[in-house]
């Protein structure tokens, strides 16, 4: 949409024979005369006065008045096609592209955000990621709860893109990708986290049963090795591998027998066994184990082990 100034227009205020009628080397068509925030060509779109700021008299400045009661103020609407380079709406038409949407109500970019929740915010409607964080717009609005102007919002060192506000495994980017919960560390409650659903069972974590074959995810044994996808997550294993460890901080069944009173010269030490087991009762081979007291007057011969193949230390 282009617009000069003819003539007609012109005779009264500038002189028609020149471009630049005061020469401060602006063009006439450039100037804002009224100061209302509107050039003398943008001025001609609208049945506005190029000498007065507010035509209408009704306090409103003719750049923020909303001439097609879209949503967008006129100059929001020019700013836009500005910064396009091209016309995407018409500031005289309130649904530019007639698809029954008003052109303040449009999310051009596609982050979420409408063009008007987008001026409120201080977003950029035409760049659907204003920060460059990876993280659309709207979904640092209405999701992560970050903050779509900043890369790190809470100026922690860690990039929004790479939070784990709910500490399952998977940063906001990861959440985002997947459709899961950044505030839910099991976006289906299957009992199983998000992250070690997309990482190690290579389950939905969105889904309760991912293959739909009647049994649950977290009651799946993919590797056959007589341990659920549940109980490799305690037990720290690989649920689709039937040969790797765990890992032994999540091995916590200890028992110990400790003796009433110290041991007289000459009489048999007590010997402690430990037996690790998993969660199933099966019996942990080559496990390190660690024996510790509180009691001064209790003294081990050896501090550490490691179990046999009954898993079994001494």
């Amino acid at each position: 949409m282009e617009f000069n100034l003819v003539d007609a227009q012109e005779v009264t205020i500038y002189n028609p024979l020149l471009q630049d009628t005061d020469g401060n080397g602006t063009w006439d068509g450039d100037e804002d005369l009224d100061n209302d925030g509107l050039t003398n060509v943008q001025e001609l779109i609208f049945p506005y006065a190029l000498d007065n700021a507010d035509t209408d008299g009704d306090g409103i400045l003719d750049s923020n008045e909303d001439f097609d009661a879209d949503g967008l103020t006129n100059i929001q609407e020019l700013l836009i096609n500005q910064a396009a380079g091209l016309e995407v709406y018409d500031p005289t038409v309130a649904d530019t592209d007639g698809d029954t949407i008003l052109d303040g109500d449009e999310d051009y970019d596609e982050d979420g955000l409408s063009n008007s929740e987008e001026i409120v915010l201080g977003t950029d409607p035409l760049i659907w990621d204003t920060d460059g964080d990876g993280l659309p717009d709207g979904y640092e609005v209405n999701v992560s709860l970050t903050d779509p102007l900043l890369t790190d919002s809470d100026e922690n060192g860690v990039s929004d893109d790479l939070e784990d506000p709910d500490e399952d495994g998977l940063s906001n980017i990861d959440e985002y990708t997947h459709l899961t919960d950044p505030f839910n560390s099991d976006s289906d409650e299957d009992t199983l986290p998000d992250g070690f659903e997309v990482q190690l069972s290579l389950t939905d974590p969105n889904q309760v049963d991912t293959d739909h074959n009647g049994i649950n995810d977290p009651d799946e044994d993919p590797d056959l090795d007589d341990l659920t996808n549940y109980q490799e997550f305690l037990l720290g294993t690989d649920p689709l591998s039937p040969t790797t460890l765990g890992t032994p901080s999540r091995l916590r069944s200890e028992t110990m027998v400790q003796p009433a009173s110290a041991l007289a010269d000459g009489e048999t030490p007590i010997t402690l066994t430990t037996i690790v087991r998993d969660s199933q009762g099966h019996f942990l081979p080559n496990r390190p184990v660690t024996w510790v007291t509180s009691n001064p007057n209790l003294v081990f011969s050896a501090s550490s082990g490691m179990t046999d193949q009954a898993g079994v230390a001494q």
